[in-house]
């Protein structure tokens, strides 16, 4: 569903306007690449991930009435899951004239520092991940696409009814440390003062942004 968002923006930005541009202008070429930047690890949800970005990539090449003479290929650059990581990936693809637009991170954090540089860049990025509030601030982030925060507050609504129906009425709560982090200890204020249950601890966990994970995928493009 985001990426064939990602691609409707992509074809509606390619006529300049006095707030989008595409670098690369898309009735020259025959081919749209899109970077792809999520955790490249062996973990369940991020081989599903690219299995489905893929998946998506053919099913769009595949039909004649979405990308009328355009073709769909990708290239593939890891994020390490934090901030930096998504950095390095973003300057990686950005190095490619070829690419038009991204898609990734998988998390709002890194997500936040890829579609504010990528918005420099003027080049859409979309996270079918990202929910964080912050990012509906389209003046900081005028070509990010995500998920409606609606999803983090469905959580935490839910969580929070869990919690109450175990007859729970003190408890402690982890959280980052982040502008997403303080949205959510907002949200979940807001539904434990509404059950009555009080929030004994809360501690905020400070994210490594530098801190470098094992990576089973070298950092070089590739195209399948």
């Amino acid at each position: 569903g985001m990426l064939a968002v990602l691609v409707g923006f992509l074809l509606a930005a390619g006529v300049s306007t006095s707030t989008c541009s595409i670098r690369c202008s898309l009735t020259t070429c025959s081919t749209l690449k899109l970077g792809y930047m999520y955790p490249l690890t062996k973990s369940g949800w991020t081989v599903e991930s690219y299995n489905a970005f893929r998946l998506a990539i053919r099913q769009i090449n595949g039909r004649s009435d979405i990308l009328l003479n355009y073709t769909l290929d990708h290239t593939v650059y890891g994020t390490e899951a934090n901030e930096a990581g998504a950095l390095r990936s973003i300057v990686q693809h950005l190095k490619d004239p070829e690419v038009v637009g991204l898609c990734g991170t998988g998390y709002s954090s890194a997500f936040e520092a890829a579609a504010m540089f990528a918005s420099i860049y003027q080049k859409p990025i979309a996270s079918p991940g990202a929910g964080s509030p912050a990012l509906v601030d389209k003046t900081r982030y005028p070509f990010a696409l995500r998920t409606p925060n609606t999803i983090v507050t469905e959580r935490i609504t839910g969580l929070v009814w869990m919690v109450r129906d175990l007859g729970w009425r003190h408890i402690a709560a982890i959280g980052n440390n982040d502008e997403y982090g303080k949205a959510v200890k907002a949200k979940l204020d807001d539904e434990c003062e509404a059950a009555g249950i009080t929030i004994e601890v809360y501690v905020a966990h400070e994210r490594k942004v530098c801190e470098r994970r094992p990576n089973p995928w070298p950092l070089r493009p590739f195209i399948v």
